[in-house]
């Protein structure tokens, strides 16, 4: 075997070993929004996303072999509140019961996100996150809005949940948590908002996470309707009492100058002007 074969062979190994890596590399942020008719028509972001949204709307119009389907809308949106230090999550689902429409079609719009954090104090820490979900709904005949929120052990999120083995938890859209359930609210077989008028829902977390370890926070949300409308665009809010010592991954913040940098920077502007004005002479 020769150099020249030698190198390829080195190169393919590389190659092989790069992808591999990336393959299983975990993600850090993640972000997700659907809505449309049955609530698929179109979709937005995904992991390392760390935004997504999706808005749309149809016209009264008529179906072959359905029917006639009266004009909706939709409206999704998954992001990060850098105030409250967490995923911020909205949407809305409308259907309007035109007098011509024949049926009352499923529309829906849903977010979700998930994040990871680090506790990065030597000592272990208790942290809250309050909830809060608010929502209008027109149910005629039939409109609910869903949320779910839950907290586990760990960094790793996947997009294959065999890479997790026993402990993967299901992200939907969004892949798979690796570790333990460590908090949860809402959730259940039950819808958090649904029948007639506005309602606010509150919900509180707490849990202990260790010197240096992570977590990972994950939140959905579902506006749908069959007939009337599901307003969830105000919002599902999560925020944590207190994000001491407390490191989102992957979340860029802007890092303030130091004041000997602003003098520096002063500096060289007054040296510039005082060049021009002599130059000018």
């Amino acid at each position: 075997m020769d150099e020249t074969q030698m190198k390829n062979i080195s190169k393919l190994l590389l190659l092989s070993t790069l992808l591999t890596t990336a393959t299983v590399q975990s993600a850090s942020i993640g972000t997700y929004a659907a809505g449309g008719l049955f609530g698929t028509s179109e979709t937005s972001g995904g992991i390392d996303q760390s935004t997504a949204s999706v808005q749309g709307s149809r016209s009264l119009q008529v179906v072959p072999g359905f029917g006639t389907l009266g004009a909706y809308s939709y409206r999704a949106e998954a992001g990060f509140d850098t105030n409250a230090f967490a995923p911020v999550l909205r949407a809305e689902a409308i259907y309007d019961r035109h007098t011509d429409a024949s049926d009352d079609w499923f529309i829906s719009a849903e977010a979700s996100a998930f994040q990871v954090y680090q506790n990065t104090s030597s000592t272990s820490n208790t942290y809250t996150i309050s909830l809060n979900l608010h929502g209008i709904v027109d149910s005629s005949p039939s409109s609910f809005i869903d949320a779910d929120f839950f907290v586990y052990s760990g960094a790793n999120v996947f997009a294959d949940s065999t890479l997790c083995g026993s402990t993967a938890n299901s992200l939907n859209d969004l892949g798979y948590a690796c570790g333990s359930q460590i908090a949860s609210e809402f959730g259940g077989s039950g819808s958090e908002i649904s029948g007639n008028g506005e309602t606010t829902v509150p919900g509180i977390a707490s849990f202990t996470v260790g010197a240096g370890e992570f977590f990972t926070v994950y939140g959905s949300l579902e506006a749908s309707t069959f007939g009337g409308s599901a307003d969830a665009f105000g919002t599902f809010t999560m925020k944590f009492e207190d994000n001491t010592d407390l490191l989102a991954v992957g979340q860029v913040s802007a890092v303030p100058l130091p004041a000997a940098a602003w003098l520096f920077i002063s500096g060289l502007i007054g040296i510039a002007t005082f060049a021009r004005r002599k130059a000018t002479v």
